[in-house]
């Protein structure tokens, strides 16, 4: 059942919207995983102006077949997408999945980033799954190192990032503590890891 217009999504209103948002892409379409469906990243009421009165939802989802990010008006009574943009260039938080695969080919990096290295320091272990950290993920382009203004271009994958999917990592202790990431970004569309100079962070 339908909730009232301007009402929260319900759980079964965003998997409804979700189905009819991926049902209307290609079948070449891939997520983070490389399962074919793009990557799901978040799925709310659209803007006042776009709702018309309805029960509508936008979905957000990004294909690595391309590297595109796809954005759907749903209208949920009638079951059909009414609208889809296809953008580059943007670069929305990453999901759930996308921060896991991210941490998964931290931890197998080499050379190994500082966190794991520093994880062993604190805790005397060596750091050989996600499950034994907290992890955040952040979307992640270049910037100048003084904040001001954009760095040109650089080779390879960190310097691809903005137009590729790239994510830096927050990953703490199950204390809290926090260990050091400034020091990598992944890149998941290729799937590498780059250490970068200190002040090149640029967390979205």
């Amino acid at each position: 059942m339908l909730r009232e217009p301007g009402a929260p999504l319900s759980t079964a209103e965003r998997g409804y919207a979700i189905s009819l948002a991926l049902t209307s892409l290609t079948s070449s379409t891939r997520n983070v995983l490389d399962e074919p469906g793009a990557e799901v990243l978040a799925t709310d009421l659209p803007a006042p102006s776009e709702r018309d009165g309805r029960r509508r939802a936008q979905v957000s989802a990004y294909d690595y077949r391309d590297d595109r990010l796809h954005q759907f008006l749903v209208d949920l009574p009638t079951g059909t997408v009414i609208a889809e943009e296809s953008l580059t260039g943007i670069q929305p938080p990453p999901s759930v999945a996308e921060t896991q695969v991210a941490l998964d080919l931290a931890l197998t990096a080499m050379p190994a980033p500082a966190f794991v290295d520093q994880f062993r320091e604190l805790t005397g272990l060596p750091l050989l799954t996600g499950d034994e950290v907290r992890v955040i993920g952040g979307a992640w382009t270049p910037h100048s190192h003084d904040g001001t203004a954009p760095d040109p271009p650089s080779s390879g994958a960190a310097g691809a990032c903005g137009t590729e999917r790239c994510v830096q990592l927050l990953v703490a202790l199950p204390s809290g503590q926090y260990l050091s990431t400034e020091d990598l970004v992944v890149n998941l569309s290729r799937r590498t890891v780059t250490l970068l100079p200190t002040g090149a962070q640029s967390r979205g």
